[in-house]
């Protein structure tokens, strides 16, 4: 009999993985963990069945945890004569903080670059690949690692605020993806240095 991952991770490239399995296929994240030589347990919350789910996460108008996991469930009962999962979203957030950040910036640059080759002349501005640059800053979640890598602003009180961090994007003018992406500590300008890790993929 199928292991849950297994009937999960076909649920779901019956659902939500269907308008992304040419971009966001189960070959194309496990040769990215082979590259990266990252090893998992067979559990439920693999990394492919994570990501997957954090698409659903960032597409649903409920980002929350638990709804997450309540879809989650909801497509593994329907395969499976087993109990269902469990309805409590630690193990799901758990796999999230345990995904490594190369993986996906790996992903966000090779869907990206999938996504621009399929864009023709005709829809290009006078036939030219027009980029398009951004930036903000965000709230950091707050831990240890994160205050000490992305400190709180100046004006703040030590440990009464959140880590706050500087982000920069290089994205489509056309399809509106992300091509390159980079994140800093809030000190650190929009310079050289921080342009050097966007480098724009041809």
């Amino acid at each position: 009999m199928p292991n849950q991952s297994e009937i999960l991770k076909q649920r779901l490239c019956d659902s939500i993985a269907r308008p992304f399995e040419d971009l966001l296929p189960e070959s194309k994240i496990e040769t990215i963990l082979e590259k990266q030589d990252i090893r998992y347990r067979k559990r439920l919350y693999t990394p492919i069945v994570t990501i997957w789910g954090m698409v659903y996460q960032v597409l649903c108008a409920d980002k929350s945890l638990n709804n997450t996991v309540k879809w989650l469930r909801h497509w593994f009962v329907e395969d499976t004569e087993s109990a269902a999962p469990s309805s409590n979203s630690g193990p799901y957030s758990k796999a999230r903080s345990r995904l490594h950040e190369g993986i996906i910036e790996q992903l966000v640059s090779e869907t990206g670059q999938a996504l621009d080759q399929q864009v023709t002349s005709d829809q290009q501005w006078c036939e030219r690949v027009v980029k398009g640059f951004d930036g903000s800053t965000l709230l950091m979640s707050d831990t240890k690692a994160n205050q000490k890598k992305y400190p709180q602003h100046g004006n703040q009180k030590q440990g009464c605020g959140f880590g706050m961090a500087r982000i920069g994007v290089f994205f489509s003018l056309v399809t509106g993806v992300v091509r390159a992406a980079a994140i800093a500590s809030k000190t650190t300008a929009y310079s050289h240095d921080f342009g050097r890790s966007l480098h724009y993929p041809c």
